[in-house]
């Protein structure tokens, strides 16, 4: 099993739902934004993107005021990290710090549940989710 993406990010590669019906609405994120998928997601039936931006679209897509408004924050947040690998990646605010992005179906086992759940909540994730670093997941499940 292996852990979910960390964006590193100060939140601002994430997006609720209201940005989302705000967003999805520019033709050019259509490609961008991805489902996002965590511990919390699951249990308390969250939902929640991410802005997932490769190097092909950036100038693009960086063109947005709300987008490169939120790159600009990325960059920021992570220039004041006290972690000098953090630091490094403000030269790229569009990366997740850590991607582990792939499209296929997987299963989510979250890393922090409540010792008063009578079960661990596990989920069958569909392709084309981006899920969250306090996830385990295992990939190229066959299905029975």
């Amino acid at each position: 099993m292996i852990k979910g993406s960390i964006p590193a990010d100060g939140g601002h590669l994430i997006v609720n739902e209201p940005e989302y019906l705000k967003l999805s609405k520019i033709p050019l994120l259509d490609s961008v934004l991805k489902k996002l998928i965590g511990a919390q997601e699951i249990i308390d039936k969250i939902n929640r993107w991410c802005l997932y931006i490769n190097d092909a679209s950036l100038k693009e897509i960086a063109e947005i005021p709300e987008i490169r408004q939120r790159l600009h924050d990325v960059s920021e947040m992570r220039k004041k990290s006290t972690k000098k690998p953090t630091q490094m990646l403000a030269a790229t605010p569009h990366k997740f710090a850590e991607d582990r992005y792939f499209d296929k179906p997987c299963l989510l086992v979250p890393c922090v549940t409540s010792e008063q759940r009578k079960y661990i909540p596990i989920a069958f994730v569909e392709s084309g989710k981006n899920l969250k670093r306090q996830n385990k997941t295992r990939k190229n499940l066959k299905n029975y």
